[in-house]
């Protein structure tokens, strides 16, 4: 019976570690109430994770199957998606610009946490100091604010001046849908021609169908 246990519960723990209080359905019909992992089987089903078997079966007495676990593992194993990029903007300021984007197909309900850092720099200090901007989006939805910066009009050894970067926001996002997150940059000084952006960005995975905690 410990040994079942254990299984099981790493078959969850990638759902549950995330997950606020949540009431799990009771989706099989071969898991009651009384069964002491009710919620946990019924948090993997509600988020995609385990299909089941004909007849709303879970079979929770069965040994898991490699492939099984494999399976559980590849939908809702906390993946992690990135992209590194630069961009040389030239043109006018006050326009956002894409740095980096990272397409990301979700393989079950849930949220993903997108997180950016970089610097922005340019050869034009004199010009400065100039004010950055970062943005986070979705497609749909920006993040909860930008970050803001400024460059200032002391150059650096390589004769530009720099002004490191970082952003985060959490997204929900649903079972079977690609969402392209993008990082936005924007340079507001109309003074300077040119600005250059780099930034690495990633986007990591964590499935459930319950609430984030604040």
């Amino acid at each position: 019976m410990t040994k079942l246990r254990t299984i099981i519960s790493l078959a969850v723990v990638f759902v549950v570690a995330f997950a606020g209080t949540a009431v799990a359905n009771h989706i099989y019909v071969d898991v009651p109430t009384a069964n002491e992992f009710h919620d946990e089987i019924g948090e993997i089903g509600d988020a995609g994770c385990a299909d089941g078997f004909p007849g709303n079966l879970f079979k929770p007495t069965d040994p898991v199957k490699r492939q099984q676990m494999a399976r559980f593992l590849s939908r809702c194993g906390g993946r992690v998606a990135f992209d590194e990029d630069e961009a040389n903007l030239m043109g006018p300021p006050g326009s956002d610009f894409t740095i980096t984007d990272v397409p990301f197909t979700a393989t079950a309900d849930g949220f993903v946490q997108v997180t950016a850092a970089g610097s922005a720099w340019t050869s034009q200090e004199n010009l400065c100091p100039c004010r950055i901007r970062w943005q986070l989006t979705d497609g749909t939805t920006p993040s909860p604010s930008p970050v803001i910066g400024e460059i200032d009009n002391a150059p650096t050894d390589d004769n530009g001046s720099y002004e490191p970067m970082a952003i985060n926001a959490v997204y929900p996002v649903a079972r079977g849908t690609t969402t392209t997150f993008t990082l936005q940059g924007r340079w507001d000084d109309a003074d300077t021609t040119a600005m250059n952006f780099s930034a690495f960005m990633t986007v990591a995975f964590f499935p459930f169908s319950g609430t984030i905690n604040n």
